[in-house]
Order: C-alpha cells, then structure tokens, then sequence
C-alpha cells in the first residue's frame, strides 16, 4: 500500500537538507522608505535617519548583538526619478 503522504516525507528531507541563507536567528532592518511629504515630495530616510553617514558604525553597533543578518531597502527616491515611473532603474543600467 502507499503511503499518500510520501511526497511531504520528501519534501520535509529536502528542506532539512537545504543550507539556512540567514547568518544569524535575530534579524536587523534599517529604515529605507521614501515617504511622499505633503508637497508631494519624497523625503528619503536613509538621510534622514542618517544612516548613510554612519553606515559603518551601524553594522559595527549590531556586532554586540551578534547580529548578522541585516535588510537594507532600495532608495526608490534614487531609482524612481519620475513618480510611478521605473524605467531606466538603476538595477537596469
């Protein structure tokens, strides 16, 4: 007789066997979002938050925490130069 419940045994042998992509169990995240203000105009919190000037530091803070997984955002105030228009993205050129 088979077993109808093979194909998840298998699948469950797969996914053990694939290697974990994240580096650590706790995962950090910077703030990246790119708010329209009231004038219509994106306000980007990379800068804002000042990140990018302490983007070093910022990693260096997380090595306490033995934090080793961290989410960086696209800048869509840098990739989208015309509001609701993606073309010519930077990850395109």
């Amino acid at each position: 007789m088979n077993n109808p419940f093979s194909f998840q045994e298998d699948a469950i042998c797969q996914i053990n066997t694939l290697e974990n992509p994240f580096k650590s169990f706790w995962m950090a995240g910077f703030e990246c979002t790119d708010k329209l203000n009231v004038f219509g105009k994106r306000v980007d919190f990379l800068n804002t938050t000042g990140h990018l000037q302490m983007l070093a530091e910022d990693y260096d803070n997380l090595k306490v925490f033995k934090i080793k997984t961290i989410r960086e955002g696209i800048r869509w105030s840098q990739v989208e130069k015309n509001l609701m228009n993606m073309t010519g993205a930077l990850w395109l050129s």
